[in-house]
Parts: C-alpha cells; sequence; structure tokens
C-alpha cells in the first residue's frame, strides 16, 4: 500500500491525526501520544507505516500476518517522529525512531492495528 492510502485507511478507521509534517503524519488511538506514523516521504511500499518502538517484542508476531512486509531496516530514524523515543543511528548520532512495516492490503493494515491496539488497551 502507498503512503496516501495508509492515512486515508487510518483516518477511515477512527484514528486520530496528532502530528503533521511534510515527511510523517502521527497517528493516536485515543487522541494522546502517536502510536503510528505514516512514512509519507517513502517511494517503497515496506516501510509506509512506522509504529512505536515500545512494540519491538511484537514485531515477529506482526510479521505472520498475511500481507504485512517487513522492511529491510530493523528501525527507521526520522526527526519528524517527534512523539517516539531516541535512539542511537548507525551515523552515531541520536534521533526519534521506530518500527517500519509495509502492506499488500487494507486487510493486514487492519489486523496489524487490531493487534498493537489490543496492547494499548491491556495498559490503559
Amino acid at each position: 500500500m502507498k503512503h496516501h492510502d495508509v492515512e486515508k485507511f487510518l483516518h477511515g478507521q477512527g484514528l486520530q491525526e496528532v502530528a503533521r509534517t511534510k515527511k510523517a503524519i502521527g497517528f493516536s488511538v485515543d487522541g494522546g501520544q502517536a502510536e503510528v506514523y505514516v512514512n509519507t516521504e517513502t517511494m517503497s511500499d515496506n516501510n509506509t507505516l512506522i509504529i512505536h518502538p515500545h512494540y519491538a517484542s511484537m514485531k515477529s508476531e506482526l510479521l505472520t500476518i498475511p500481507g504485512v512486509i517487513a522492511s529491510t531496516a530493523e528501525y527507521r530514524f526520522s526527526s519528524n517522529y517527534r512523539h517516539f523515543p531516541k535512539a542511537r543511528t548507525n551515523a552515531g548520532k541520536d534521533n526519534h525512531h521506530g518500527i517500519p512495516f509495509g502492506f499488500t492490503s487494507s486487510s493486514a493494515l487492519k489486523e496489524l492495528l487490531e493487534a498493537i491496539n489490543a496492547v494499548v488497551t491491556e495498559s490503559a
């Protein structure tokens, strides 16, 4: 899925837009801190959605969802992901980061969102 399709889908699912730059759009389930970002600068379909790094322990599980595409990078770094924590990049600089995913279908995206939303709901 292209980034504009992911953005449209998130709006349609009722997620609230909580941050926007030219390169990224942050969405929240409950209007608080962003749990996901749409990477609007990507030309690739395999890193259109960036999820919060506190979901790192779920990555293997999320990749078993049919239609979820693994990115070639373990993390995606960008100063535009301001709601996410910083980590050290390969270049030795600290920058905001998240876990990149892509999707072949909206049903795969929906299933991933349901999985991370279950974690948000459990921790509330």
